[in-house]
């Protein structure tokens, strides 16, 4: 069952190629810098999101069909 709310991170710090992330007041995750977008400073909140790869694989699918048709002008608007 997929919710519809946004699951939100705080930086908490940079330290060393790591960044910790508060997912609440008592859960905080450590992941490499390197995954994350450049230019994070302390307190940026990202979104985040989890997709199977067979969903994710489907997105990126259907996004590059729409960017073909778009391409090539058969988009229905």
């Amino acid at each position: 069952m997929k919710k519809n709310v946004l699951f939100i991170a705080q930086v908490k710090s940079i330290h060393e190629g790591k960044v910790i992330l508060m997912l609440d007041k008592q859960q905080e995750i450590t992941i490499a810098n390197k995954f994350l977008p450049s230019g994070l400073q302390k307190n940026d909140e990202l979104i985040v999101e989890f997709y199977t790869h067979k969903e994710y694989q489907a997105r990126q699918k259907n996004l590059a069909e729409a960017i073909i048709k778009e391409i090539l002008g058969m988009n229905k608007n």
